[in-house]
């Protein structure tokens, strides 16, 4: 995580109206952020979610996805989660091969707009062991009966359930 990153501000409608860094960033009184997640899939359509470690000053010892990134200001939301997966897993994929599933929008507790990408890939990412404690491999539906069941989660995964509920897992593999 770098608090120095200079992030976009937009409005309720996602037009940027300015730029925060990120540790100055004050919350929705101010405008609203932009980031990704991306749900790494597999051949028997389940994904690879990762832990986040416990020392994370964010969301510590939560499910999250695969990779997740702030979008940088002047920056778009798939070149984001291009980023976040050569960043947080080494894995170098261009644009064709990450699909869009959706976007949450933001609320008073989660103030991003946060688009959801799947990739498609069989094995276990070489992740950070800085950042995730552990991983594994789960069918849509234990992950969702994870985050139904109040596992702790990073806050925009949870919120993408639903979005995640209707992912036709069929179609990867």
């Amino acid at each position: 995580m770098l608090d120095d990153e200079l992030l976009d501000l937009v409005d309720s409608e996602d037009k940027v109206i300015g730029t925060v860094y990120r540790a100055k960033y004050g919350g929705p009184d101010e405008g609203y952020l932009r980031s990704t997640g991306v749900l790494i899939i597999n051949r028997k359509g389940e994904f690879w979610i990762p832990k986040r470690h416990s020392n994370k000053s964010f969301a510590p010892d939560s499910l999250d996805f695969s990779a997740d990134e702030h979008v940088i200001s002047g920056e778009n939301y798939i070149d984001a989660a291009i980023r976040g997966l050569s960043e947080e897993l080494n894995i170098a994929v261009n644009k064709s091969k990450i699909k869009l599933i959706g976007i949450t929008k933001p609320s008073a507790e989660i103030p991003y707009f946060h688009q959801l990408y799947v990739l498609k890939k069989n094995k276990t990412p070489n992740y950070n062991r800085d950042d995730y404690q552990s991983s594994e491999w789960l069918t849509k539906e234990k992950l969702i009966s994870k985050i139904d069941n109040k596992v702790k989660c990073k806050p925009t995964l949870t919120r993408s359930r639903d979005l995640i509920v209707n992912i036709n897992t069929e179609e990867y593999r």
